[in-house]
């Protein structure tokens, strides 16, 4: 079998937030079809780990490869192939959750077929998609923003607390889709406090503790 490519390598790498160190010699990776769970405590750089590998968070001292490039410098070269979710679902309140998953599509030069194929996914569909996304319940809005996310079938997907606000059903439809994802060859990692929940179809895990990523 040939060894399986690394996605992200990340080596002795220290973040400072305001002068806290919010990674401190931290060691990570990453390899390409794997879901990998990220468990701590608020406060432990889950997010800030996450915000690296996306290119969109600077480091002070380390090394951080994504996809081969060296992230000292043009971190944009990577974004292409790179998701991220948040916490903010950076969506329009005054569109439609149609309306919005074709802007997004538009946005990111991708089928409108595709985007919609995977809002039903996530059990998007009928008379919700022509509902204003700012009448929307928080879970709901999240399973847009979720369906979007994995809409651009990018080689690394990140999602940051992506259970919260989610009901049973969509926690559900989260699970599935990573698991499809990473039969398509592609990555995801997730950072949540519900580690129970990813951790029966998790390929690695690690937990964070002051600054660092220790692996289970």
């Amino acid at each position: 079998m040939a060894p399986r490519r690394q996605v992200v390598k990340i080596e002795q790498v220290t973040v400072l937030l305001g002068g806290f160190p919010a990674l401190a010699r931290c060691d990570f990776d990453v390899f390409e079809a794997e879901i990998v769970l990220i468990a701590g405590s608020n406060g432990s750089g889950k997010t800030t780990l996450l915000k690296l590998c996306a290119g969109i968070c600077g480091f002070r001292e380390g090394s951080v490869r994504v996809f081969g490039v060296d992230m000292k410098g043009s971190r944009a070269d990577v974004r292409k192939f790179v998701g991220y979710v948040g916490h903010a679902t950076l969506l329009y309140n005054d569109l439609t959750v149609r309306e919005n998953l074709k802007f997004i599509a538009s946005c990111l030069d991708i089928p409108f077929e595709r985007a919609f194929e995977y809002a039903s996914e996530f059990g998007l569909s009928g008379k919700m998609l022509d509902q204003l996304v700012g009448t929307l319940s928080a879970g709901q809005r999240k399973r847009v923003s979720l369906a979007a996310a994995f809409s651009r079938e990018c080689e690394l997907l990140l999602l940051d607390e992506p259970h919260a606000s989610l009901d049973h059903e969509g926690k559900e439809f989260l699970e599935q889709v990573s698991i499809r994802f990473r039969e398509l060859g592609r990555s995801v990692v997730v950072a949540s406090h519900e580690f129970e929940r990813m951790e029966s179809i998790a390929d690695r895990r690690y937990q964070m503790d002051s600054g660092r990523a220790l692996k289970l």
